[in-house]
């Protein structure tokens, strides 16, 4: 008598809970793209604060790429998303400001 009981909620649980959308190691794409956001907005009004040297801009540029690249990887992933788009865009004129700085330094 036990077994249609048993079968009734193996059932039940193989139905289950609907899944949460999947994550990457570093969260969801919107975690990640708003970290990477905030992350070149810093380096951004960084050089406002104290104008960088030349060394310090060409790192800066470096770093600014890096963030850039994995931000626009994520707004290729969600491409119906204009907003990742416009992030995307906007992290790219950053790299094109950070790089005419760093190129204009004589070295």
């Amino acid at each position: 008598m036990k077994t249609p009981f048993l079968l009734a909620a193996l059932a039940a649980l193989s139905m289950g809970c609907p899944k949460a959308a999947p994550k990457t190691v570093t969260g969801s794409d919107d975690e990640q793209a708003d970290q990477l956001t905030a992350n070149l907005e810093e380096l951004r009004t960084r050089p406002q604060a104290s104008e960088p040297k030349c060394d310090e801009w060409c790192s800066l540029s470096k770093k600014v790429a890096d963030l850039s690249s994995s931000l626009c990887a994520i707004a290729g992933r969600n491409k119906e998303r204009a907003e990742l788009q416009q992030k995307c865009v906007t992290s790219q004129e950053d790299v094109a400001h950070f790089n005419d700085k760093c190129s204009s330094c004589a070295h």
